[in-house]
């Protein structure tokens, strides 16, 4: 759980077939509150945020690989 800008959030994994789930949650305390999140961005910046765990994953998972 979290709590971020007012709004409460919770993220949840999952395994699913040969790899992980994850869900975010987020809910805003008003339809004006949500509004401020989608003019700000937060989908398309949670989206990059996602990406960039994913590749910092990849890199140390290769690493550990190698040795």
């Amino acid at each position: 759980e979290f709590h971020a800008m007012g709004a409460h959030g919770v993220i949840t994994l999952a395994p699913e077939g040969g790899g992980t789930r994850m869900r975010v949650s987020i809910q805003s305390p008003s339809a004006e509150h949500f509004e401020m999140f989608v003019k700000l961005g937060v989908a398309e910046g949670t989206g990059r945020t996602l990406d960039n765990l994913v590749r910092s994953v990849s890199r140390t998972d290769a690493r550990a690989a190698t040795g």
